[in-house]
C-alpha cells in the first residue's frame, strides 16, 4: 500500500452534520438578538472555527462573538450533535480500508468532546485508531496541529471537504483526497490542487484499495 494511515476531516466529509450546526447557529443568534442571515451564509460556518465566523460572516466583536459560541454550545452539546448522519457508503468504505490493514484516524476542527460524542452517536468510533478534535478554546482555522496529533505513520493522506483540510495537509507534507460532496464546492476545492478527488463515499475506497 502506498500509504498506511488515512486521516479523515469529521463534519463534511465523514458525516453530514449539516442541521445541527445550521440550527445551533441560528439559536445562539437569536438569542443575541441578531437576525439570522440565510442558509447559503449559515452553511459557510461548517468548517472554520465559530469564532471566526461570527465575526467574519456576522460581523460581531470579540466579546460578542465569544458569549455567541457559549450560546451556540448551549444548544449544540444537548441537541444539534446528535442531528447528524452518515453519509451514504461511508461506513462500507470505513469498513473496507480497516479490514485492508490501514489505520484510520479523524482530525477535526469541532471540540473533542461533541467530537467524541457525534461519532459515538453514529456508531463508528471502532473503526478509528485515534480520533482529535480541538480545543475548544481555539479561535484559530489552521488545523496542522490537529493533523500533527492524528497522524499514526509517515506514509498518511488526509480526507477533507475543504480548503482548510487541503492546506493543513500540503504544509505536513500529506498527500490529499479531496471530497467533492461536502460543504466546500467542486471549484474551491479543485483550487487546492489535490492530489486525489472523490465524488462519494465509494471513490474513496477506489482510490485507496482497488
Amino acid at each position: 500500500m502506498k500509504y498506511e494511515n488515512i486521516i479523515f476531516d469529521f463534519d463534511g466529509t465523514v458525516a453530514d452534520t449539516g442541521e445541527g450546526v445550521l440550527s445551533s447557529v441560528r439559536y445562539a443568534l437569536e438569542k443575541t438578538g441578531v437576525i439570522p442571515p440565510g442558509e447559503e451564509v449559515l452553511r459557510k460556518f461548517i468548517g472554520p472555527t465559530l469564532y471566526r465566523s461570527f465575526r467574519d460572516l456576522i460581523g460581531l466583536d470579540r466579546e460578542a462573538s465569544l458569549k455567541a459560541i457559549d450560546l451556540y454550545r448551549e444548544y449544540y452539546i444537548p441537541h444539534g450533535v446528535y442531528m447528524c448522519k452518515l453519509y451514504e457508503g461511508m461506513e462500507e468504505t470505513l469498513c473496507a480500508l480497516k479490514e485492508s490493514g490501514y489505520k484510520l484516524s479523524i482530525a477535526s476542527a469541532k471540540p473533542q468532546r461533541q467530537l467524541e460524542i457525534a461519532v459515538n452517536h453514529l456508531g463508528i468510533a471502532h473503526y478509528f485508531d485515534k480520533i482529535v478534535g480541538a480545543d475548544p478554546s481555539s479561535i484559530s482555522n489552521d488545523k496542522d496541529y490537529i493533523l500533527e496529533q492524528a497522524k499514526l505513520s509517515d506514509r498518511v493522506v488526509m480526507v477533507g471537504d475543504s480548503p482548510f483540510d487541503m492546506q493543513a495537509a500540503k504544509r505536513l507534507g500529506f498527500d490529499t483526497i479531496a471530497v467533492l460532496y461536502g460543504f466546500s464546492s467542486e471549484q474551491v476545492m479543485s483550487a487546492e490542487n489535490p492530489t486525489f478527488t472523490a465524488q462519494d463515499c465509494n471513490e474513496i475506497r477506489k482510490i485507496l484499495i482497488d
